[in-house]
C-alpha cells in the first residue's frame, strides 16, 4: 500500500492465491502511477502478510520505504 502523510491510502496491490512456506522470501514487483495532480512530498509504503481471506494478519511493516515524490506532472519521454 502507498500512503499519504495524512495516512491516506492511495494505492493497494494484493496477490491471491499465493502460498508462502514458513521463512520463504518472494519478490513482487509493482507499479504506481503516480497521479499528476499529486502533491509533492513523501509517501509511505506500507506492506502486510495476511492468511487467505484476509483472516490472519501475519506481519505488517508499517515504514516499509518511502517515496519521494518531487513533480508528478513531469512529462516522462522515452
Amino acid at each position: 500500500e502507498v500512503h499519504n502523510a495524512e495516512g491516506t491510502r492511495l494505492a493497494q496491490w494484493v496477490f491471491p492465491e499465493e502460498a508462502l512456506a514458513a521463512n520463504e522470501s518472494r519478490a513482487y514487483t509493482v507499479t504506481w502511477e503516480i497521479p499528476a495532480d499529486l502533491p509533492p512530498g513523501e509517501y509511505v509504503v506500507k506492506l502486510g502478510l495476511f492468511e487467505a481471506g484476509w483472516r490472519t494478519l501475519h506481519a505488517w511493516k508499517n515504514a516499509a520505504a518511502t517515496v519521494t515524490v518531487a513533480d508528478s506532472s513531469a512529462a516522462v519521454t522515452e
